[in-house]
């Protein structure tokens, strides 16, 4: 996803992006972070993809983001000499995604994204979401989340897709067409097998919307 200019020179080798701040910050004495709004996974693969010009132009421009915050197509370009060769559908994926914490929560649906040549109906009714996620402090997320139908902001945040398609239900005959809530009211704490104090609204953020719904057919499956 990035151009090879004629000047790339250094690719790392660390084995991961931690290893390579580490490195890096080793190499300039002093202590340095990828910014919480960048992509890490991006991060790395661009390092190796899209080489940049010198160690020392590494160590330096990641120095200045630490310091002055700057978006990663800035970094991309600054570390390489040249712009990351992506298209405007994609440019606009990276200013949405890299507004507040969003980052550290939709990496992974980010991606995706990135992947695919437009966006279909169901992206856009996330992307929404999502925009207005980036607007507000990570507390107010849930009380937004919830009018798609997700019981927190952590599950919406891990499938997203499983989300959108409530936007459009008339009626209930699937479970898929089930809120989380709705779900989280037709299992009960015994017969799913789970602690108490998960559920009454308070399901374990490490669960999912997908174990919700294996629970739910679990359940029924019983009766």
């Amino acid at each position: 996803m990035g151009t090879k200019g004629p000047q790339s020179q250094y690719i790392p080798s660390g084995s991961s992006t931690q290893a390579i701040i580490q490195n890096l910050g080793d190499y300039i004495s002093g202590e340095l972070a990828l910014p919480g709004n960048w992509s890490s996974n991006l991060f790395y693969s661009d390092l190796k993809e899209s080489p940049v010009q010198s160690k020392k132009i590494l160590a330096n421009t990641l120095e200045q983001a630490n310091h002055n915050p700057m978006t990663y197509l800035i970094f991309f370009e600054q570390s390489r000499g040249y712009p990351k060769n992506i298209s405007d559908f994609q440019r606009k994926l990276y200013s949405i995604i890299e507004q507040g914490s969003i980052m550290l929560y939709f990496e992974d649906y980010f991606i995706r994204l990135l992947n695919k040549n437009k966006l279909d109906q169901c992206d856009n009714i996330i992307l929404k979401y999502i925009e207005t996620l980036g607007r507000q402090d990570i507390g107010q997320w849930d009380d937004t989340v919830i009018k798609i139908g997700a019981c927190c902001h952590q599950f919406f945040a891990k499938e997203p897709e499983l989300y959108a398609q409530l936007v459009f239900r008339t009626k209930v005959n699937y479970p898929e067409d089930m809120t989380d809530q709705e779900l989280l009211n037709q299992i009960t704490t015994e017969q799913a097998g789970l602690s108490p104090n998960k559920y009454n609204g308070k399901i374990c953020i490490h669960d999912s919307r997908s174990e919700l719904l294996h629970l739910y057919r679990t359940q029924q499956n019983k009766f």
